[in-house]
C-alpha cells in the first residue's frame, strides 16, 4: 500500500507513525434547492487573519453574529456545493473530521467558523471498507476551507489539514497536481474523435529484379474514432478505427497509375495497470504504468509493377498481435498525458504479398485537457515503423519476386472526446 502523500498540504503529525493511506483529488457536485430557505442558522465567528493555529483556532475575535442563508430559487444552490473527499488506506482504519468547528477564509480575508454538523452529509467519522476505500460527502460554501482530518489505525494516528478552495462547479486542493483521481469516482467510459495529417515514407528494393524505389506522401485529413472503458481499477479496454490517406504521383523516371490509397487500422487493446506501478514523475506528478496487449488489422499500401512499366499502389491486409507499455500522467484533474510503445508481430497477410517479419513497432504521445462537463480536447502524435522481407507476384516477370520493404508512418492530429 502507498504511503500518504499529503505532506505538502499542511500536514500535521501527532506521532511519528506514517500510515499507509492515500487521498484522491476532491470531486464536486451541485446542490439543488427548491424555493426554500436553506435550513438553519449558521453561527459564525469573524476574526482577523494572521498566523492561525494549525487546527484552525482563531487569534483575535472581532465579532460574533448569526447569519441566515439567502433564499434560493429552484435550481442549483449558488452558495454551496457538495464536495467529495475520498481516499484509500487499510481495511478497518478510521478517518475523522476531528473538529466541531471548521475555519473558512472569506473573500475579504476574514476567518469564518462553521459547525461541523452543518457540513457533513454522511457522517464525520468513516470506517474504511474491505478494500480500504473511504468517502466523505460535505456541503461546503464557495470559500477557502481548512479541513482538519485524523486517520486512526492499528499503528497509531496522524492529523492532517486539507486546504480546499471551493467555487461554483470546481474544487481544488493545495498541490493537487501530486494527487490522482479516485478510481471509484472516475468516469468509466470515453470516446475520442480525431482529425489530422499523415506522413508516409515508403521504400522497396529487390536485388534480383534490380528494383530500388520509394516515395513520400503527406496528406490529410486523417480520421480516428476510439471508444474505451475502465473494466476495473486495473484493466482498461479500448477499440478504435483510424484511416490515413496518401497519394503517389508520377515522376520524370516513373509513371504511377492509381496512386491514391488509404492506410486503415482497426484495433482492440487491453491494458493492465498494477497497483504497485505508480511512480512520481519528476518527483511530483502521479502516474501509472501499464502493460498493453492487443490485435490490430491493417490495410497497408504496396507498390506493384504493371505491364508496360507503370506502377500502381495496391492495398494488402496485415493482422498483427501487439504488446508493450503505457504511461499515464495526471497533472491534477485538468491536464493529462499519455505515452505508449508497442512491438507489432504480423500473424496473417492478404494475397497481394507475404511477409517475413524483421521489425515493426508503433508508439504515441499526447496531452489533453479535461473540462468539467466531461469534454476533453488534446493533441496527439502517433507513429509506426515496419520493415519486412516480402514475396509478391510480379506480372512483368511473370512470377514471384522477393525483396525488402520499409514504411515510416507518422500522424499528428487534434482530438475531441467525452468521458462519462
Amino acid at each position: 500500500m502507498k504511503k500518504f502523500i499529503f505532506g505538502m498540504l499542511g500536514l500535521l503529525h501527532s506521532s511519528q507513525v506514517a500510515l499507509a493511506v492515500t487521498f484522491y483529488i476532491p470531486e464536486i457536485r451541485p446542490i439543488y434547492i427548491d424555493k426554500t430557505t436553506l435550513q438553519g442558522k449558521t453561527q459564525t465567528e469573524t476574526v482577523e487573519t494572521g498566523n492561525q493555529e494549525s487546527e484552525g483556532e482563531k487569534t483575535e475575535q472581532e465579532s460574533q453574529e448569526s447569519v441566515t442563508p439567502a433564499v434560493g430559487s429552484k435550481g442549483i444552490d449558488p452558495n454551496f456545493s457538495e464536495v467529495i473527499i475520498s481516499g484509500r488506506g487499510e481495511k478497518g482504519d478510521v478517518v475523522r473530521i476531528n473538529k466541531d468547528k471548521i475555519p473558512i477564509v472569506t473573500k475579504d480575508k476574514k476567518i469564518r467558523i462553521i459547525n461541523r454538523s452543518d457540513v457533513v452529509l454522511n457522517g464525520h467519522s468513516i470506517k474504511m471498507d474491505k478494500s480500504g476505500y473511504f468517502e466523505f460527502h460535505l456541503k461546503l460554501p464557495h470559500e477557502k476551507i481548512q479541513l482538519p482530518v485524523t486517520v486512526k489505525g492499528e499503528a497509531g494516528s496522524e492529523k492532517f489539514q486539507l486546504i480546499l478552495t471551493v467555487r461554483p462547479g470546481d474544487v481544488t486542493v493545495k498541490d493537487e497536481d501530486k494527487l490522482e483521481q479516485s478510481p471509484e469516482l472516475r468516469n468509466t467510459y470515453s470516446i475520442w474523435l480525431g482529425v489530422g495529417y499523415n506522413y508516409l515514407n515508403y521504400s522497396q528494393d529487390s536485388v534480383a529484379q534490380n528494383i530500388d524505389v520509394g516515395y513520400e506522401s503527406f496528406k490529410g485529413p486523417t480520421f480516428l474514432f476510439q471508444a474505451a472503458m475502465w473494466i476495473s481499477d486495473s484493466w482498461h479496454l479500448s477499440t478504435g478505427y483510424k484511416t490515413s490517406p496518401g497519394s503517389v504521383t508520377s515522376s520524370p523516371t516513373s509513371t504511377i497509375v492509381g496512386g491514391d490509397y488509404n492506410w486503415t487500422i482497426a484495433s482492440v487493446h487491453g491494458t493492465y495497470f498494477d497497483d504497485q506501478w505508480r511512480p512520481n514523475i519528476f518527483g511530483k506528478y502521479k502516474s501509472r504504468i501499464g502493460m498493453i496487449f492487443g490485435v490490430q488489422h491493417h490495410s497497408v499500401p504496396f507498390l506493384a509493377r504493371q505491364v508496360g512499366g507503370t506502377g500502381t499502389i495496391k492495398s494488402n491486409t496485415v493482422t498483427m498481435v501487439v504488446g508493450g507499455g503505457k504511461l499515464l500522467i495526471d497533472k491534477g484533474k485538468d491536464w493529462a498525458y499519455e505515452v505508449f510503445m508497442r512491438a507489432q508481430f504480423p500473424v496473417a497477410t492478404g494475397d497481394v504479398f507475404n511477409i517475413n517479419y524483421r521489425l515493426a513497432f508503433d508508439g504515441s504521445m499526447g496531452a489533453y485537457y479535461n473540462f468539467r462537463s466531461g469534454l476533453r480536447a488534446g493533441v496527439f502524435w502517433y507513429g509506426q515503423y515496419h520493415q519486412y522481407a516480402f514475396t509478391s507476384y510480379d506480372v512483368t516477370v511473370p512470377g514471384y519476386i522477393s525483396g525488402n520493404e520499409a514504411l515510416l508512418f507518422s500522424t499528428l492530429e487534434g482530438r475531441i472526446g467525452y468521458s462519462f
